[in-house]
């Protein structure tokens, strides 16, 4: 994890170990030891059990924009029921998709709720290769279509916009998707250092 809009010495190399550790003014919450998304599992009571062990930060389980917004029952299920007040905060909000109305739409309707929004650019099963979101916005021709959607988040939203990703191609290509992210309004990048991979290999 690192935020974005760090100081200087960031661009050359590493950020100092502290803005990993501390709030910062783009992430106003602590972010070092955080529990990652992991669909069927982030759930209230898998969060609650990682914070008594240290955990300071956590993540939803990945919600799918579209279906958060037209499906009450999937909502409630995945989200407004599996919310536990300041016992699991911060929380950020995950959420999949590939317009950027949807996204909004169902990131305004938990930001009262949460300490910061993820775009999920990282999730590379089948399904999320037939919806054409996750890790299969990662391919270059997609970047204007996710830098929008960042842009958009953030503009309409009163929380921090982070993106959790996996590795491009190359260094070079990674490096200047996350820059891309920066500048359309990204606070903080997660990546997950793994490529891809194909629907049976990762």
């Amino acid at each position: 994890f690192f935020s974005l809009g760090c100081p200087g010495p960031c661009a050359s190399g590493p950020p100092p170990r502290a803005l990993y550790m501390a709030e910062t003014p783009h992430v106003p919450f602590r972010h070092s030891r955080v529990v990652a998304p992991m669909v069927g599992a982030s759930d209230l009571a898998f969060r609650l059990l990682c914070r008594r062990h240290g955990a300071d930060c956590a993540y939803t389980e990945m919600l799918d924009a579209r279906r958060f917004v037209g499906e009450p029952e999937y909502a409630s299920s995945l989200f407004w029921s599996q919310l536990g007040g300041a016992a699991d905060r911060p929380l950020v909000a995950q959420f999949c998709g590939n317009e950027p109305d949807e996204l909004v739409a169902a990131a305004r309707l938990v930001e009262t709720h949460v300490d910061a929004v993820d775009l999920n650019l990282g999730c590379p099963q089948a399904r999320a290769k037939e919806g054409v979101y996750g890790a299969y916005l990662l391919d270059d021709h997609h970047w204007p279509r996710v830098f929008a959607i960042v842009d958009a988040l953030a503009a309409a939203l009163s929380v921090p916009v982070t993106c959790k990703v996996r590795l491009c191609d190359s260094l070079d290509q990674t490096l200047a998707f996350a820059a891309g992210l920066q500048r359309a309004g990204c606070s903080l990048v997660a990546c997950h250092g793994r490529l891809r991979g194909s629907a049976n290999r990762r």
